[in-house]
């Protein structure tokens, strides 16, 4: 659970997979092709590649041949997970602040 965790922080750890995961979210049904990525986008394919598979292999987006073309999704399971987790981590009792900041030891 907690690598699990770690390694999607880290795969969403980039503004570019985040701006990636916004594309691919505004068509969850059908997907993305990789050639309406990368225009939307407008990385590079190799950057693109590298950026998808790094959010594939913690499994938050899949893909699978759709003719000639690659078409990448959203793995909604994983996201339902992810959330389990993060709301396990959650204490219910209080609530933070939003303006206070967190001070270094000395």
């Amino acid at each position: 659970e907690q690598k699990h965790l770690a390694a999607v922080g880290f795969a969403m750890g980039h503004p570019r997979r985040v701006a990636l995961f916004d594309l691919l979210h505004s068509r969850p049904e059908v997907g993305n092709t990789l050639a309406a990525l990368e225009v939307a986008s407008r990385l590079p394919r190799g950057t693109l590649i590298h950026h998808l598979r790094q959010m594939e292999k913690v499994g938050l987006v899949g893909r699978m041949a759709k003719g000639a073309a690659t078409v990448y999704r959203i793995n909604p399971t994983v996201l339902i997970v992810i959330a389990a987790e993060l709301a396990a981590r959650a204490k219910p009792a209080g609530r933070m602040n939003p303006r206070s900041t967190v001070r270094k030891a000395a």
